[in-house]
């Protein structure tokens, strides 16, 4: 699931959802919350095993954080990696 957090992001995370539907990876953008907090809920519900967060910092620095969604792991990894990050679990 790929979670901007604000308006400012929406494009950048449907710019990776091109990148991941290229890769052929399943995905749900989420362009509407509230609240992070209530987007990871909804992230549960559709049970995803990852969240791509995007927020101010991760545009800035071309990288987006990747959250495991079964063990609670963050890490932030490069935009250029994120493919090859997520096909290695």
């Amino acid at each position: 699931v790929i979670v901007p957090i604000d308006v400012a992001q929406q494009s950048l995370a449907l710019l990776i959802a091109d990148e991941l539907y290229a890769a052929g990876l399943c995905f749900e953008v989420l362009l509407e919350g509230d609240s992070v907090k209530s987007m990871m809920r909804q992230a549960n519900k559709l049970g995803a095993k990852f969240c791509i967060i995007i927020g101010e910092e991760e545009q800035a620095a071309r990288a987006v954080t990747v959250k495991n969604m079964i063990t609670g792991e963050s890490q932030r990894v490069a935009q250029i990696d994120l493919i090859k990050t997520l096909t290695a679990f």
